[in-house]
């Protein structure tokens, strides 16, 4: 979520407490939103201009793309603005918009049919500069053992059904998007969802099923099941792992509650946000629906410390900081 507001002074400070990488360069994969932020602070250190307005110059006004701008501050009207909705859990709707000042991962406002324009680019380039980017963007990184990323500069470029894609996808709090192109077949999809159930990926792909029809050459994948979850482990008593912790490379403070083989975890900077994480091990928890672990490291058989590790994160450790 991002009920609490940042600012791009915050964010280059948080990034500045980075005290190692997850992994050296080559030897893996993971999507980091970081990069894309600091791209927007360098245009704008070269340009003088925000990114808003660099890209409105270069790209938006180009394409004659007017629903689309950069949102730099969270409190400006966007006509035609659709909300953000999220699906609580005891059922009531209730609005979810960002109120990020930060671009550059995300934070653009956009039509489905502004982006047709900007897929159109790609394909004929009537900017008439960036084509030599755009080529590279679209170039897979392959690992130092080999294994291919299907991940370019931003765009992911894996085959779908045997024929080739370039595809993205995004979501921040009660929005949802995705975007597909088959080059070879002139055809684009752009899903633009403003609900957090929603699934504009099966969205896209149901439609291009239908649009592509025998171009494929695979059939139609089954459909793709989350990794079955470890079990929950009821027996465990979390009490244990209870307590206030430290993080070391992110300067906040996590209160973990427990009630019963459960641990309630709450940031300090941005108290209405809690995930609930299920004892999956003897001194592991998980958070259902997400790959999310927290693994306690012990002393004297007494909790003191754990990592926090996800999709993007490996090895955040966070230390015990009360008695």
């Amino acid at each position: 979520g991002s009920s609490t507001n940042f600012s791009n002074a915050r964010i280059l400070d948080m990034l500045s407490w980075q005290s190692g990488l997850n992994f050296q360069p080559g030897d893996d994969y993971a999507y980091s939103n970081s990069p894309y932020f600091l791209m927007s602070v360098i245009i704008e250190r070269i340009t003088g201009k925000n990114l808003h307005t660099f890209a409105k110059d270069r790209i938006f006004d180009p394409l004659d793309m007017t629903a689309t701008r950069f949102q730099h501050d969270h409190r400006d009207l966007i006509t035609n603005k659709a909300h953000g909705y999220e699906m609580r859990k005891d059922g009531t709707l209730k609005t979810y918009d960002s109120n990020l000042d930060v671009v550059g991962s995300g934070g653009m406002y956009t039509s489905v049919n502004d982006l047709m324009k900007l897929d159109a680019n790609y394909l004929d380039n009537k900017l008439g500069y960036g084509q030599a980017l755009v080529d590279e963007m679209k170039k897979s990184a392959i690992l130092s053992d080999g294994t291919d990323t299907y991940y370019g500069l931003g765009l992911s470029v894996k085959p779908y059904r045997g024929l080739a894609t370039v595809r993205h996808a995004g979501s921040l709090v009660g929005y949802r998007a995705h975007h597909v192109r088959f080059e070879e077949h002139n055809t684009a999809v752009a899903i633009l969802c403003n609900a957090n159930t929603a699934k504009p990926g099966d969205y896209a792909n149901a439609i291009v099923d239908d649009l592509l029809g025998e171009a494929f050459t695979e059939e139609v994948p089954a459909s793709v099941q989350n990794k079955e979850p470890k079990p929950a482990l009821i027996g465990i008593d979390a009490e244990p792992y209870a307590g206030t912790y430290q993080g070391h490379d992110i300067r906040t403070v996590w209160h973990l509650t427990a009630e019963g083989s459960t641990l309630a975890v709450r940031i300090s900077n941005n108290e209405d946000i809690a995930r609930t994480f299920q004892a999956t091990g003897d001194g592991e928890f998980s958070h259902e629906g997400s790959n999310s672990r927290l693994v306690f490291k012990k002393n004297s058989a007494k909790p003191t410390s754990f990592e926090y590790m996800s999709a993007r994160v490996k090895h955040f450790m966070f230390t015990k900081i009360d008695k």
